[in-house]
C-alpha cells in the first residue's frame, strides 16, 4: 500500500464560519475577488477575477470543463399525498453515460437519493407534486424498483414517451443547489448556477470555478492571446461529499464520467512538450484537474500494458499513487498524450471517454497543471486534499487563513483564487 494513503485526514480540515460562506454570487460575475497565490515567491496579493487576463502568462492554455448542470430536484408525491423529493444521481438505463440517458425517451433508470425513502415500499409509483405538472407532460412517474440505505433506484416513465428527459427535466425539475446553501431554489439560479459556457448536459453540481467568467474576461483572454481548450467531466454529487474516514485509505472515492474531444488531447500532447521552457497549461477548477490527470494515468496503464484495449474503463482511485510510489518507468506528459491521440486516430474515435475514481493527495505528482484556478472548498473535502498536494506542505493553510482574515466569499457561489506551485517560474 501506497505510504500516501495514510494520510491524517484531521490535518486538512479549518474552521469555517457560517457568515463566510456565499449564499448568492456577485451581480457581476468578474467582480468576485480573486486571490493570487505563487508558492515559489510564498507572495499572495487581492484582486478581482477581472485582472485574471493580466495575470496569466500570455501563452498560456487555459482548459475548462463545459459540463451542464440539469435541474436534478424532482418534486413528486406518493399515493398517499405526502411529499418526497427525488434527487437525481447516476444514471443507470439505458445507458451509464449522463449525457446519453438525458437525451433518451421514455423509461430511463436512475441512482437517486430521495427524501423520504423509508417510507416507499418497493414497486410503489410516486407522481408529480400538482404544482410542478405542465400541460405539455400527459404522464410522469416514478417506479422504486430497488434501494439501499443511502439510495435507491427509480424507474422513471412519461407520456409522449418520445420527449427527452432533460427536456422534461427543464419543465418539472428544480436547480440542485449544494447542501451548505441554506435557501430554497430561485428561478436566477438557473443562469447563476451555471458556467456561461456550458453545453454538455450531465452534471448535478457546477463546476464553480467557471462561474466567475463573462464574455469580456474571455475578450480580454483572446486580446492577450491566451488560448481555450475544453474538456467535460459531469460533476456528481459525490464531490459535496465529505470525508469521514480518519485516513484517506479508508475513503471510497466516488467515480465521475468524462469526455474529451480528439481535438484537445493533440493540443495538450503539443502543448506538454518542451520540459521547463513548455507554454503553461492552466486548470479552470478541480474537476478539470481529475479529468486530464486521469488521461495521463489512463495513458500511463495503457503503455506499461502495451495497448489501448483499457482506454475507456474506470481508473482506480490508487492507480496514480501506487504509480507515484514505484517511480519509475513514468512516461513524461506529452508522450502519454501523443499516446492516447495515436490510439483513438487508429480506432477513428473523435474522443476519450471513461469513468474516474482518482483521489489526489499531498505527495501527488501533478501531470498536466501548471496553475489552478479554483474557489474555496469545504472543510474535510477531497477538494482540500488535491489543493493541498497541489501547494504542497501547509501552504494551503496559509492561502485560506488569508481568505478568512481577509473577507473572501467561500464554497460555490463564492471567490476566486489563482494558485501556482512551488516549481512555477511565474
Amino acid at each position: 500500500m501506497s505510504q500516501r494513503r495514510t494520510v491524517n485526514i484531521a490535518d486538512y480540515t479549518y474552521e469555517l464560519p457560517a457568515e463566510k460562506i456565499a449564499e448568492v454570487p456577485c451581480r457581476d460575475r468578474s467582480q468576485s475577488r480573486l486571490l493570487r497565490y505563487a508558492a515559489a515567491s510564498e507572495s499572495v496579493a487581492d484582486y478581482r477575477f477581472s485582472d485574471l487576463p493580466e495575470l496569466l502568462p500570455h501563452n498560456s492554455l487555459l482548459v475548462m470543463n463545459d459540463t451542464r448542470v440539469v435541474p436534478a430536484r424532482i418534486p413528486m408525491q406518493r399515493v398517499t399525498g405526502g411529499r418526497v423529493e427525488v434527487f437525481l444521481i447516476d444514471p443507470v438505463a439505458p445507458s451509464d453515460d449522463p449525457a446519453r440517458s438525458l437525451a433518451a425517451g421514455s423509461p430511463t433508470r436512475w441512482r437517486c437519493m430521495v427524501r423520504g425513502l423509508k417510507r416507499i415500499r418497493p414497486d410503489e409509483v410516486l407522481h408529480l407534486q400538482a404544482e410542478a405538472e405542465r400541460s405539455t407532460t400527459s404522464r410522469f412517474e416514478a417506479i422504486l424498483i430497488d434501494r439501499s440505505k443511502r439510495s435507491a433506484l427509480l424507474e422513471f416513465r412519461w407520456t409522449p414517451e418520445d420527449r427527452s428527459f432533460s427536456e422534461l427535466l427543464e419543465e418539472i425539475g428544480h436547480v440542485p443547489l449544494p447542501p451548505y446553501i441554506a435557501r430554497d431554489a430561485r428561478r436566477e439560479d438557473r443562469q447563476e448556477y451555471q458556467t456561461i459556457y456550458a453545453r454538455e448536459d450531465g452534471a448535478v453540481a457546477a463546476p464553480t470555478a467557471g462561474l466567475h467568467f463573462t464574455e469580456k474576461v474571455f475578450s480580454q483572454l483572446e486580446s492577450r492571446g491566451i488560448e481555450i481548450a475544453r474538456t467535460t467531466l459531469h460533476v456528481g454529487a459525490g464531490t459535496f461529499a465529505p470525508v469521514t474516514a480518519e485516513r484517506a485509505a479508508e475513503h471510497s472515492m466516488h467515480g465521475e464520467r468524462f469526455s474529451v474531444s480528439l481535438a484537445t488531447i493533440e493540443r495538450l500532447a503539443e502543448r506538454l512538450r518542451g520540459g521547463d521552457n513548455r507554454s503553461p497549461v492552466v486548470h479552470v477548477g478541480t474537476t478539470t484537474v481529475r479529468t486530464l490527470e486521469s488521461l495521463y494515468w489512463i495513458a500511463d496503464r495503457g503503455i506499461v500494458g502495451g495497448g489501448a484495449d483499457s482506454l475507456a474503463d474506470s481508473l482506480d482511485q490508487w492507480y496514480a499513487l501506487d504509480r507515484i510510489e514505484e517511480g519509475v518507468g513514468l512516461p513524461e506528459p506529452a508522450e502519454a498524450f501523443a499516446w492516447l491521440a495515436e490510439n483513438l486516430r487508429s480506432r477513428s474515435a473523435m474522443a476519450l471517454q471513461g469513468t474516474t475514481h482518482l483521489m489526489i493527495l499531498p505527495g501527488y505528482r501533478f501531470m498536466t497543471c501548471d496553475h489552478l484556478i479554483t474557489n474555496f472548498h469545504q472543510p474535510d473535502s477531497t477538494l482540500i486534499l488535491l489543493v493541498a498536494a497541489f501547494l504542497g506542505g501547509d501552504r494551503w493553510r496559509y492561502v485560506y487563513d488569508h481568505a478568512l482574515s481577509s473577507g473572501y466569499r467561500f464554497l460555490s457561489f463564492g471567490d476566486s483564487s489563482l494558485l501556482s506551485p512551488p516549481d512555477s517560474d511565474s
